[in-house]
């Protein structure tokens, strides 16, 4: 099992939610603390899915979550995975 990786960071600037999807300096904006945290969250959630951690109604709605705000700015491969997990 390989070892669980952390959310990506998240921080509030300028009054706008961003979140660090490639260091050091790569932040992306986004239009509310959910969204960002959605993001971030994301490298775990996949991580639990490949590993099997995880399963049931509850996986799959934050998987289509996750695609969902994935989709909304512009991260399609990832959000294409993630709403092909929702299916299986």
């Amino acid at each position: 099992m390989a070892e669980k990786p952390q959310p990506f960071p998240t921080r509030l600037r300028d009054g706008q939610w961003e979140v660090l999807i490639a260091p050091p300096e790569m932040w992306l904006r986004c239009d509310s603390e959910a969204d960002a945290k959605t993001i971030a969250r994301s490298i775990v959630l996949r991580h639990e899915l490949l590993e099997g951690v995880q399963s049931g109604a509850g996986v799959e709605s934050e998987c289509r979550r996750t695609a969902d705000v994935l989709a909304k700015y512009r991260i399609h491969f990832l959000s294409r995975w993630f709403a092909g997990q929702c299916r299986e």
